[in-house]
């Protein structure tokens, strides 16, 4: 039973490690451990309002922690991209180096200028690619255009299948 703040960190540092392990878990091993998470939710308080307050503060701190890792990731990108951009600098560094002075070699390496496979390069119109039969289409589902559709148009109309739904979620 959660009483205290300690009890509550530790409740959501259970909780974080519990969905940790269904995310990596096999399929199998996936229904028992969210049994031992349900079962850990469920035991959060005895009272209804307690456990409210309870599962709250949970869902506060994971999200807290969901931003977090966001922001990390955002910040782990930008430093990628940045490497990447060194690594690219020091390549066209080298190239003009061994455009300039011809094939190089020294103890470790030969330095040479190789030639890649060939790319495309076209008009930027594309019909031009359409003409040659060298063009992608794909479809995918326009949700926005079928909802303002479906409220223009009364109930009974509706294509078979669709229908408009309003999730229900819990604010605090």
């Amino acid at each position: 039973m959660v009483t205290t703040t300690r009890d509550l960190l530790a409740l959501a540092h259970e909780v974080e490690l519990l969905i940790d392990r269904i995310d990596l878990a096999a399929p199998a091993e996936r229904v028992e451990i969210e049994g031992i998470l349900d079962g850990l939710l469920e035991s959060a308080a005895q009272e209804v309002p307690d456990k409210l307050d309870a599962l709250r503060h949970v869902a506060l701190r994971l999200g807290a922690l969901e931003e977090l890792h966001r922001a990390e990731a955002h910040r782990q990108e930008l430093r990628a991209r940045s490497l990447a951009r060194g690594a690219e600098r020091c390549k066209r560094s080298a190239e003009a180096l061994v455009r300039a002075y011809g094939d190089v070699q020294t103890t470790t390496t030969k330095y040479r200028l190789q030639q890649g496979p060939p790319s495309v390069q076209g008009p930027e119109d594309v019909d031009a690619w359409a003409d040659e039969g060298w063009v992608r289409v794909s479809e995918s589902k326009d949700r926005r255009a079928a909802v303002a559709s479906l409220k223009a148009l009364p109930g009974d109309e509706w294509p078979e299948g669709f229908r408009l739904v309003r999730k229900e979620s819990i604010r605090w």
